[in-house]
């Protein structure tokens, strides 16, 4: 699958408006997915349905996340976006990852942001998948 295929298949669901429930780490043998539980926005009549996000082989995670701020915004996500060149990925390649030009190499990087003041979460991983419960 390529770039414009995964995210473009990560871009076309509702985020807005689907709630974020939970969100851990899991390792899977050698590898560290990212899994979030949701309640997915959807058609028809937007109701809300269980779902689980599972952000594949994670390299990199930075969460900012105000819990109290999601609990007020009834746990509320405002968009959810999947790239595979970003202003974080430039800034990561040019400070953390200074020593390894490689480190994000076929990596994408997933972002959702909650309704304000809920905070965000940025995820550089392979790949997803999107599961209903």
């Amino acid at each position: 699958m390529g770039n414009d295929e995964i995210c473009s298949r990560f871009n076309k669901v509702l985020w807005h408006d689907s709630k974020l429930c939970s969100f851990a780490v899991v390792r899977e043998g050698d590898r560290d997915d990212i899994v979030f539980n949701l309640e997915l926005r959807g058609m028809p009549g937007l109701e809300l349905t269980p779902a689980i996000l599972t952000l594949i082989d994670a390299t990199y995670l930075k969460a900012e996340v105000d819990l109290d701020g999601k609990h007020q915004c009834a746990d509320d996500i405002s968009s959810a976006h999947c790239h595979a060149r970003s202003a974080l990925r430039d800034e990561l390649l040019r400070s953390q990852f200074q020593h390894s030009p490689t480190a994000l190499d076929g990596y994408y990087h997933f972002n959702l942001y909650l309704i304000p003041p809920g905070g965000r979460i940025d995820v550089f991983a392979r790949n997803f998948e999107l599961n209903g419960k």
